[in-house]
């Protein structure tokens, strides 16, 4: 691994899922910490380097979906539906609606099971999951999600 570390992606995943306390944050600068805990992810994810995973069947147990998203709704009360183009689809696509809770309770779940990995000392199969899922699945809700908040800050001022 170059770069980066067990305890570096911990302390990135560490910092978001703090940001999801259920305490209403409305202000731009509470905005702003969202935005730099997201690049905070993604630098983690560019610094680590991938590796195979030892375990691929020992899967961590589903977080509730249902109250991590009430929990990260009442954290960003002004965040809601928003936009975005699906970049593959051609130069002919509708919009799709996403919406930012979502996008932040998906990020959480899959940065839950990579915590779950760490914690049980499963440092090779933590850093797979964490490079895995950031390209199939909350990779795609961060940076849509980045970008909403992007055109929220710009529209702030």
């Amino acid at each position: 691994m170059t770069g980066s570390s067990p305890d570096s992606i911990r302390a990135a995943i560490d910092n978001y899922l703090g940001l999801l306390d259920g305490e209403p944050k409305t202000e731009q600068r509470e905005l702003r910490k969202l935005t730099l805990a997201l690049d905070r992810l993604v630098s983690e994810y560019q610094k680590t380097e991938d590796v195979d995973a030892i375990d691929e069947e020992a899967d961590a147990p589903s977080t509730d979906y249902e109250s991590l998203y009430r929990q990260a709704g009442a954290s960003y009360p002004t965040l809601g539906y928003y936009t975005h183009i699906v970049p593959d689809k051609g130069m002919n696509v509708e919009p799709a609606l996403a919406d930012a809770i979502d996008d932040l309770t998906d990020i959480a779940r899959d940065l839950h099971e990579v915590l779950w990995h760490l914690d049980r000392g499963r440092v090779t199969d933590a850093i797979w999951h964490f490079r895995f899922n950031y390209q199939i699945h909350w990779g795609v809700h961060l940076h849509n999600l980045r970008t909403y908040l992007h055109s929220a800050a710009i529209e702030a001022r």
